[in-house]
């Protein structure tokens, strides 16, 4: 959330006369502490919580700070991959966009990855913007998804968008 926090803040700060809009990626990853990090005995509410949960989220972080978000539907079947996010990007002009998903890493693992408005990611020293920012979030605003849907501020794209991608 913080990071995600950041993130619209810096794009509202960035781009202060225009409709700011992301598009949000995740991937199938669900939390299962395969690891054996945490007491098995006690709750945790992360276990059996996915990428499209934490997605759900995020759309909820943008909209609560006024940023449109489009993304697939978190409910659905249907992913993203970062190069698909890196094209919608472009494709619908958002001014950025975030992955969440750990890569090549660990099952368990899980994590945002921010792109700007050319679809790539942030190279240093720009990195370090949000960096610094997210080290001074102290608050996130957040609505629930559902909210944030309701408010038409989140567009949901549908399987036709991996499909443009697939064509190129």
């Amino acid at each position: 959330g913080t990071s995600v926090q950041g993130h619209a803040e810096i794009l509202k700060e960035t781009y202060p006369d225009e409709d700011v809009a992301v598009v949000v990626a995740y991937d199938v990853r669900v939390y299962r502490d395969l690891r054996g990090h945490y007491d098995p005995e006690a709750p945790n509410p992360l276990i059996g919580m996915s990428s499209a949960d934490f997605a759900a989220v995020a759309a909820g972080v943008y909209v609560a700070n006024g940023v449109r978000v489009h993304m697939l539907d978190p409910r659905g079947d249907t992913y993203m991959s970062t190069p698909e996010l890196s094209y919608a990007i472009r494709r619908l002009g958002a001014h950025g966009g975030l992955n969440v998903s750990a890569s090549h890493n660990h099952p368990d693992d899980n994590g945002g990855k921010i792109y700007n408005r050319y679809g790539g990611q942030d190279v240093p020293p720009d990195d370090e913007i949000l960096a610094r920012r997210v080290e001074g979030i102290t608050r996130v605003k957040r609505v629930p998804f559902e909210e944030a849907l309701g408010s038409g501020r989140i567009a949901l794209l549908g399987p036709e968008e991996n499909r443009r991608y697939l064509e190129l």
